[in-house]
């Protein structure tokens, strides 16, 4: 894989896998995360902005848990670079899950469906264009990715109504 991407490099591909990479690495991701919830959070959309970081911390934590588990080095020279699964295509795919969510009773919801698949494929393609990853990486950040949310869904629907009834504040936020 490696070398079919090397041997395909171009300048406007090098600049579009850099862009992603800074774009939906840690310090700009925790910039656009922080930046969608307050916007959420100003257009009083309490429960939203909740669910935007129930997603993330889901779908971003289970894959951080993961590295730390599993501890494979990145394909790169960096031999303290901890790469499986991948932390960026996690990111997205919460990102995305979120936005679905969010999106779940509007005419958007298929739009969305498929942005949010798209941006997968192409940050994951990203990351095995940079050769900072294993294909395996981006395959189980998505997988991990789509399991721990779909886990945090199932939470929040089921225990959602009994924190509501306890707390009066946030049902009027709705």
């Amino acid at each position: 894989m490696d070398h079919f991407l090397a041997q395909r490099r171009s300048g406007f591909l090098d600049w579009l896998a850099l862009l992603l990479n800074d774009l939906f690495g840690i310090a700009s991701g925790t910039w656009l995360a922080t930046g969608a919830g307050l916007f959420l959070l100003a257009s009083r959309k309490v429960m939203s902005a909740f669910a935007l970081a129930a997603s993330l911390l889901a779908g971003c934590g289970s894959c951080w848990v993961m590295k730390l588990l599993v501890a494979r080095h990145s394909p790169t020279t960096e031999p303290l670079w901890i790469s499986y699964p991948s932390g960026h295509v996690a990111f997205v795919a919460s990102l995305g899950v979120a936005a679905y969510w969010l999106s779940n009773e509007t005419r958007w919801r298929g739009l969305v469906l498929l942005g949010g698949v798209l941006m997968v494929a192409v940050v994951g393609w990203s990351r095995l264009y940079l050769g900072v990853h294993y294909p395996t990486d981006v395959l189980s950040a998505s997988v991990l990715t789509l399991a721990a949310t779909g886990f945090a869904a199932g939470m929040w629907n089921k225990y959602l109504p009994k924190l509501l009834h306890l707390v009066p504040w946030l049902r009027q936020s709705l």
